[in-house]
């Protein structure tokens, strides 16, 4: 997903076995000026079916998506290069630009264990210049 135009920003968060990504938000907070992105998981059945379950949403702290609290802008910073992804207005909803692409996939990981490597699934969160 790495370019050098355009390069990838993210974070990557450990999950449950057997779940999908359903959805992503951008979201943020006046109070705490953070901002960071929302992800919907929903979990598989043998049977292929999905059923949402409570505490399906994870909140994933990008370090490169920052929010500036008096303009309400939410940006990609690298650098001195800085892109607006979106804004939060006076109702606290946000309003994507359209400039960033948000996206989310569950990879499986080697991890140490201390004694071998384990295979272990993570929530890969990118944000990436369009």
């Amino acid at each position: 997903m790495l370019t050098v135009a355009a390069p990838a920003f993210g974070a990557a968060v450990p999950v449950d076995a057997n779940r999908k990504v359903e959805s992503t938000a951008l979201r943020a907070d006046r109070t705490t000026g953070r901002a960071w992105v929302d992800v919907t998981l929903a979990k598989r059945f043998l049977s292929g079916r999905e059923v949402r379950q409570q505490g399906s949403r994870l909140s994933v702290a990008v370090p490169e998506l920052s929010f500036d609290a008096a303009t309400g802008n939410i940006e990609l910073v690298s650098g001195d290069r800085r892109v607006l992804c979106g804004t939060l207005d006076g109702n606290n909803a946000i309003r994507t630009t359209g400039a960033c692409q948000v996206t989310a996939k569950i990879e499986p990981t080697s991890v140490d264990t201390g004694f071998g490597t384990a295979q272990r699934d993570q929530l890969v969160v990118a944000v990436t210049p369009r």
